[in-house]
């Protein structure tokens, strides 16, 4: 699958309408899915959902790049379907959905910037 300048949004007389529970669900083992992209217009936008904004249920090599993911009641991305973050570790070996990989963590935040942020994601590199 992939997606492309989609809107997880719905709108019934001009007013946002959450989708229930979540957004965009990767589901039952689903794998090798591309959600968004690198290109112009690739991004998608999920939001104002009564769940997570994008779950990935169980699958791995799911990517989820360049899409707007904001104003969701449950987690922006949720992996393992348990409705909150899972936490980071070192080395980042788990199973799971996307393997559990680890979020981002803000190392810091230039004074006067607006845009630049340095962050750093621990995780195992592997050639397949």
């Amino acid at each position: 699958m992939s997606t492309r300048e989609m809107k997880c949004v719905i709108r019934i007389k001009g007013l946002q309408v959450p989708n229930v529970p979540s957004g965009l669900i990767v589901g039952d083992g689903a794998g090798g899915n591309l959600v968004g992209g690198i290109l112009p217009g690739a991004s998608n936008t999920i939001a104002h959902n009564f769940g997570c904004g994008v779950v990935v249920d169980l699958g791995t090599a799911n990517a989820l790049l360049s899409n707007r993911i904001f104003s969701n009641i449950g987690p922006g991305i949720d992996l393992g379907k348990d409705f909150g973050p899972t936490l980071n570790d070192p080395g980042d070996t788990d199973e799971g959905a996307n393997h559990l990989q680890n979020f981002p963590c803000v190392l810091r935040f230039p004074e006067n910037c607006r845009m630049l942020i340095w962050t750093r994601i621990r995780m195992l590199m592997a050639v397949i």
